[in-house]
């Protein structure tokens, strides 16, 4: 799911923070999870969100971009 860039960020944020503080095998197991519920908390801020800022930008290809990452953020969880 995530880029090559996005693996090397990623890789050099697990080997800093474990360098301060372990992280426990079924924490590292539920971040796909949270990956998931994140991306429905998004969609729901900018839903809430779009009587303040708008809702010009909630379009087809906004939702079809979100849905598509939804929907592998599921996958790499084993959701579906």
């Amino acid at each position: 799911m995530l880029g090559e860039q996005d693996e090397k960020l990623w890789d050099a944020f697990l080997e800093g923070y474990t360098g301060q503080r372990a992280i426990r095998p079924p924490d590292m197991e539920a971040i796909p999870l949270f990956a998931v519920l994140r991306q429905y908390w998004l969609l729901g801020l900018h839903a809430q969100g779009s009587r303040y800022w708008g809702y010009g930008f909630i379009d087809k290809q906004y939702l079809d971009r979100h849905m598509t990452l939804l929907k592998a953020l599921a996958d790499e969880a084993s959701m579906t």
